[in-house]
This record gives structure tokens, sequence and C-alpha cells, in this order.
């Protein structure tokens, strides 16, 4: 389907508040990254508004909500070429030597040998438990994982081998990851428009991603003279609107506090990485057995943290394909809350949604089907309902898995 690329450019450091409230004398405390429908709902709203009309209106509201819209991913522009960036997999456990050598451990299913006591309580029996390979010694403290991957590293890494190949600064870490975007801390004060003066005790405390801050693991700031831009990355999908779309040129608000970026269509080279790339399309062949997913955005499942296509034997079939797979193991961090304000009838807050974080990672078998629609799957979304696919949740990158070697 033809979609328009989009590039959002933030002239301030951008809130992503979590689900906790937030008022006077209250800490605003903040995602690692946007969520999918800040994204949307921001984009919806600024074609709502360069049409001229009320987006509160129903017909138009409903219209715009039909808009699939993908994103927000991070895209990072040093002086000879720019790339995407995903949240870090899952998946891997890195662990520093004493010299300072980072490694990055995979984690893989290992069937549990119930003849010598083994066992977990994973739901089913099929389930395995994803840990190191055989002879790693776990007793070490990990370090913390690079908030996000390039797409070299990614593919990398989905097509089952090591990070080695990215030498990084002095070796130590390997190069394509980035630390956690820095936090910009503000205080904020109500003043009385009537008299200029703050009011007593009516203060308050913002945190925002300050993406003027985009920094490579094993670096301690920005690499000298190379000029970094980072910005955020998005598709829709052709369909209503297009005309008014093709024509975003303006700077709108996101996220808290109407923070204000600047909203245009991506330059054209830029399509080609909403793509899978060749060397993981390549190995997605008849006869492969083994696939991996990991979510690029977080998705919405209705069963927790399992996809609701998957049946009651951890089956089922990938949406938008003919693949059917089998569930072996799975790795995910902590669920991450979602909430909100909902505008249109009937008004009031969201209930409170359980998300599978961005990073979560799948690991199937295949049963069934042509497993090169697959390449056709690449990041594009595989929640339950409609209109969170609408918005963008889950968005699903495609590799493969071996099992550790004994």
């Amino acid at each position: 389907m033809p979609c328009t690329y989009l590039r959002l450019i933030p002239r301030d450091p951008l809130i992503a508040r979590d689900a906790r409230a937030f008022d006077t004398g209250v800490r605003m405390r903040s995602l690692p990254w946007l969520y999918p429908s800040v994204f949307a709902g921001s984009f919806r709203s600024l074609v709502g508004q360069s049409l001229g009309s009320p987006v509160h209106k129903l017909g138009l509201a409903s219209d715009l909500e039909k808009l699939a819209v993908a994103g927000p991913l991070l895209e990072v522009e040093s002086a000879d070429a720019s790339a995407l960036f995903f949240q870090s997999p899952a998946d891997v456990v890195f662990r520093e030597s004493d010299t300072g050598q980072v490694s990055a451990l995979p984690l893989r299913p290992i069937p549990c040998n119930e003849s010598h006591g083994d066992g977990c309580d994973l739901p089913g029996r099929q389930l395995q438990p994803a840990m190191f390979a055989p002879g790693i010694d776990s007793e070490f403290k990990p370090t913390e994982r690079p908030a996000f991957w390039s797409q070299q590293a990614m593919t990398l890494w989905l097509a089952d081998g090591e990070l080695g190949p990215l030498v990084g600064p002095e070796g130590r870490w390997p190069s394509g990851l980035l630390k956690p975007i820095e936090r910009d801390v503000r205080a904020h004060v109500h003043m009385d428009h009537r008299t200029g003066v703050g009011k007593d005790g009516q203060l308050f405390q913002t945190t925002g991603l300050d993406l003027t801050g985009v920094v490579e693991c094993g670096a301690k700031s920005k690499i000298p003279g190379v000029q970094w831009r980072a910005s955020l990355a998005g598709r829709v999908a052709a369909g209503a609107f297009d005309e008014t779309i093709a024509a975003l040129n303006r700077w709108s608000p996101i996220g808290g506090e109407r923070r204000i970026a600047h909203w245009s269509v991506a330059n054209p080279a830029s399509h080609d990485r909403w793509s899978i790339p060749p060397a993981l399309a390549a190995m997605l062949i008849p006869g492969r057995s083994r696939v991996r997913m990991i979510l690029a955005t977080p998705a919405h499942f209705t069963n927790g943290w399992c996809p609701g296509w998957l049946d009651g034997d951890f089956s089922g079939t990938v949406p938008g394909t003919g693949v059917r797979l089998r569930l072996v193991s799975a790795c995910l961090d902590r669920w991450a809350p979602i909430s909100g304000w909902q505008y249109k009838e009937p008004k009031g807050p969201k209930p409170l949604r359980r998300l599978a974080p961005a990073g979560s990672t799948y690991f199937f078998e295949v049963e069934s089907g042509d497993v090169r629609e697959l390449c056709g799957a690449w990041l594009q979304p595989v929640s339950d309902c409609e209109q969170d696919r609408l918005d963008g949740f889950g968005l699903a990158l495609w590799g493969t898995w071996n099992p550790h070697q004994k």
C-alpha cells in the first residue's frame, strides 16, 4: 500500500508522561520514548487543523481515526548519513569485563530437563525459558542495556549474528548503540496574570526528552566534529486527506505541555529504511523453521503479554499473512501502563491498559505458510484491536534464531 513518510523535528524537549497522576506539587515522570498514540493523535489533530475544521466534530474525528499511522521511530542524522533506531531488544544481556570490554550475551529457549529436576511455572508445558548458552557463568551484574539500536545493529542481531562487526569506541562498546535520551528537568510556577506574581505553593516539575542529547554508548558526550540531529520518523498509509498530508510543512504541539515541533514530509531517500533489510529478507526463505519477532513499538494484546492471535496451544497466524507460527518462548520487560483522555463522547479518562513494551522478543517455530510473507510484515502492527493497529501499536521486526550450541 502506498504510504507517506513523516519527519518531526522538535523545537523543545518533548514530554512523554507516564500514566501516573500529575498535579500541583507533583514531579512529572517521563517515559523513555513517546507512545504511538501520542504521535498518531498529534498528527491527526494537525491534519484536522490544516483542513480548517474543528476536530471535535464526530464525522471528522471518525475519519481521522481511520488513518493508519505508524511511529514514532527515532531517526538520527550525522554529517554523512542517517538511520532509524529501535528500542533495545529484551533477549540480550550485556556484560562488561574487568578491562572494560563489553559483550552481548543472547538469551535463547532451552528445554527443561524434568528428569534432572528442571522446571518452571510458565503457562503451558510447551513454553521454554530463555537462558544463557550452556557454560556461561551467570554470576555477574549485567551492564545496563543500550536504549536504542541502529538498524544495522538490529539487522545483525535479528540475523542471529554477533555485534562484534560493529566495532565501537576503543573496541569496548559496539557502535550503533545509544544511551538513553537525556532528560530535561524544569521547575514551573503558576503566575497570576493580573499581578505578574507567582502563586504561593503552585509549583510543579516537568521532565522532557532532549533529542539534542543523543550519545553513543562508550562515549561521554557527542563525538567531537560530528553533528548529530535527532528527529522522529513516522508513516501514514494512503487514504483520505492525502493531498493535505502531502502538503504538511508547519509547526504544531505534541505531547504534554504542548511542546512545539515541526511536521513535514520526509525525504524520499528515507523511504527504504521502512522496508526489511535485504540481509534479513534473504534469510526468510521456505524451509526456515524458526523466526523471531521483536516489537519496535509497544503492543496491546488482549491476553496481556501474549498476542491474542495465538490460541490456547500458543499457535496462530500472523496478522496480514498466511504464516502460522507456534510460540516457543518470550523475553519481556515489565509491562508498560497507558491511559489518557477521550475528547469525543463519552468524554472522560480512558481506562488504564497494560502494554507489552517495545523490545519484547518472541521466539516462534513455523508450522505452515510461506515464511517470505513476513518480509511484508516488517514494521507492520501485530496488536489485536484494529484501532490499536491504526494507532501504530505493535510494529514488528522479523528475523531468525537458532538454539544455543551445546
